[in-house]
């Protein structure tokens, strides 16, 4: 599994000015929000696994892989490892770039409290991409990088709504959310969305087990 992570780092490696870029364009764009650079980063960064499939595809790369000394499993084990580290890496950057714009704009105070909401805000992020990209991942596998960018979008409203109709149902039954209630509400999120991960993944291993390459 090693192998093919270093494998699509090493075919990324031709877009890191253009993602530098991206990450410094939605840094000054999204400065005045306070957390708005989080979520914008979470989206680039779990994006950016369609990359590694269009590598793929170009050069017909799973024919080859499945004759190598590797499982199947491993195959599909090594895109989520990859995303993982992807999001665990871009969210890194993006808290940064927050912790930046906000001491220039002062949109949110860099004390105590403004450093646990931008904490909380980034493991939020965290959650919310990881999130997508398992989603995607067994959509590609399914209908190819080309034909899943379209469906990435529905991908990309999943998490979205869920979150939303959360909000709405627990506004509806008066629930009022404390600081604490925030940071347990996250960390549930945190947990759910591994063991999202988990059932993504034998969904993927299950579509890619029954294509003929």
């Amino acid at each position: 599994m090693k192998s093919v992570v270093l494998k699509d780092l090493y075919n990324m490696r031709g877009n890191g000015k253009s993602v530098l870029i991206s990450f410094l364009i939605l840094a000054v764009a999204m400065a005045s929000t306070g957390v708005g650079v989080l979520y914008s980063g979470a989206i680039l960064c779990s994006s950016l696994i369609v990359s590694t499939f269009a590598y793929d595809d170009r050069c017909d790369w799973a024919k080859y892989a499945v004759v190598m000394p590797i499982s199947r499993n491993e195959l599909v084990a090594g895109k989520y490892a990859m995303l993982t580290l992807l999001v665990v890496g871009g969210m890194a950057v993006s808290f940064l770039a927050s912790l930046v714009s906000n001491a220039i704009t002062g949109q949110i105070p860099l004390n105590q409290s403004g450093l646990q909401e931008l904490l909380i805000s980034t493991l939020a992020a965290l959650v919310f991409a990881l999130v997508y990209g398992s989603i995607a991942i067994p959509l590609i596998l399914r209908f190819g990088a080309e034909q899943g960018r379209v469906l990435l979008l529905v991908a990309l409203l999943v998490p979205a709504a869920v979150c939303f109709a959360v909000y709405q149902v627990g506004k509806w039954m008066g629930i009022v959310l404390t600081d604490q209630g925030v940071v347990l509400l996250v960390c549930g999120a945190a947990v759910a969305a591994l063991v999202w991960m988990a059932v993504s993944y034998r969904i993927s291993c299950g579509i890619f087990a029954k294509q003929e390459l």
